[in-house]
Parts: structure tokens; C-alpha cells; sequence
């Protein structure tokens, strides 16, 4: 009897350890990659068009270790998406799952590609029943969005 609870009392610590180690290991990776902190929205595309600036100018986007928000102008949330790096592909896979905001598409998934130059960041996805882009613009009839973004000075 002993001998068992010692095992899943080890059991549950290993356990809890790797879990919290995964974590630690998901926001190195995130950091690693210059990802966290908060951007304006420069410009965008969807499915081969450009996005009207108006519809952009004034909105912000914060990235933390686990999480994508979208605010608008008026600082409402547009988007809001958990999200997972994949930096074993060039350029590194970017795996969203959307968590709030205005669509009521919660669960949702987006993939997609993720790439920072200096203070500049290009993310472009596809979302549900899209085709996941493999460079950084936007094709008709693809259900992809692109966006390039400027790290706010000071992040």
C-alpha cells in the first residue's frame, strides 16, 4: 500500500513538473522569437485585397506569452486567440485558437505563419476551411487575412 502512494504521489509531481516545465518552455519560445509586447496595426489584406486603412488606423495588438488581442480604435476587442508557436518550420507556424471578441466564434481555429523583422511583424493566417499561407500575402477565394505590424516604441 505504501509502496503505491509513494508512486502516485511521484506520479503527480513528475507530472505537475512537466506541465509547468511546458509551459516555461512555450513562453521561452514565444520570447525567443520576439513576439511579446504590443503593436500598431500597420496594414492588412483579405483574400487578396487590401484592407481599407480607416479600418485599421488606430488599432493595437498585445501579444503575451499565451494570448492575441485585437483592440480597435475605440480600444473595444476585436480578436482575442490563445495561441502556440511552431518553430520547427520556416517561417515559424503559428497555431490560433480564437477565445472572445465580438465574432461569437469561440473555438474557432486559425493557422498560419508569423514572422518578426526589427520592429516590424508580419502574421498571416487562414482561418477554418482555408489554405494555410506559406508566404506573407494574401490570395482570393483562400480565407486568409494578413497583417503587418509595428512594435509600439518603448516595447
Amino acid at each position: 500500500m505504501r509502496r503505491t502512494t509513494a508512486f502516485g504521489i511521484c506520479f503527480l509531481l513528475l507530472t505537475g513538473s512537466a506541465l509547468a516545465q511546458e509551459k516555461k518552455t512555450d513562453a521561452k519560445l514565444t520570447e525567443a522569437n520576439g513576439l511579446l509586447g504590443s503593436y500598431e496595426l500597420v496594414s492588412g489584406e483579405d483574400n487578396g485585397k487590401a484592407i481599407p486603412e480607416d479600418h485599421i488606423k488606430g488599432s493595437t495588438v498585445r501579444i503575451t506569452d499565451d494570448d492575441i488581442v485585437m483592440v480597435d480604435k475605440d480600444n473595444k476587442e476585436v480578436y482575442v486567440a490563445k495561441y502556440k508557436l511552431d518553430t520547427g518550420k520556416t517561417p515559424t507556424r503559428i497555431n490560433m485558437t480564437e477565445a472572445g471578441g465580438p465574432r461569437g466564434k469561440k473555438g474557432e481555429k486559425a493557422v498560419g505563419i508569423v514572422k518578426r523583422d526589427g520592429d516590424k511583424l508580419m502574421l498571416c493566417y487562414c482561418y477554418e476551411g482555408g489554405i494555410v499561407p506559406t508566404e506573407f500575402k494574401t490570395r482570393a477565394g483562400e480565407k486568409q487575412l494578413c497583417f503587418t505590424l509595428k512594435r509600439k516604441s518603448g516595447e
